[in-house]
């Protein structure tokens, strides 16, 4: 039986480098800009931004999080997760949950909710506090996001240099 645990990490580290640097742009690039635009261009960008945006992150933090479960086990032979190392690949997958959760129960609404919120501005007015409540509120928890990614990889390149074993 061939070994499959190089090409599954590659795939995995591969799949896992997309999204943090996804997560880096958006994080760091697009969304200062985007707070910067007018109620207009947002009304206009969120819907469809906001929802690729997310289907993107779903995939590849699904992806990241299935492909690291089939690592383990082709690794472990099995899912126990035993050991130091098992504990510390258990808390990387906690981090992986955590991202999407706050990627869909946090960041989804705020999204939706700028949307809603932008296409009743008129052209002119200033924005209501509750649009800028939102667009803090994606930052902080893209932030947030973001910080659990780059943790969970550091643990993992940690692991994998048999630092918990």
């Amino acid at each position: 039986m061939p070994d499959w645990v190089p090409a599954a990490k590659v795939l995995h580290v591969l799949i896992a480098a997309t999204w943090l640097g996804t997560g880096i742009a958006m994080n760091l690039v697009v969304l200062p800009q985007i707070r910067k635009a007018g109620p207009a261009i947002l009304r206009d960008l969120m819907p469809k931004l906001g929802e690729a945006s997310l289907r993107f992150g779903n995939i590849l933090g699904g992806l990241t999080f299935l492909t690291g479960l089939l690592l383990a086990y082709l690794q472990d032979g099995n899912l126990r997760f035993e050991g130091a190392r098992g504990r510390m690949l258990v808390i990387v997958l906690a981090f992986n949950l955590t991202a999407l959760f706050l990627l869909n129960y946090a960041i989804r609404p705020s999204m939706r909710a700028i949307a809603k919120i932008s296409a009743g501005v008129r052209p002119g007015e200033a924005p209501p506090m509750q649009l800028v409540f939102f667009q803090k509120r994606i930052a902080i928890n893209g932030m947030l996001i973001l910080v659990l990614v780059v943790l969970a990889a550091a643990i993992m390149v940690l692991v994998d240099q048999g630092v918990f074993l």
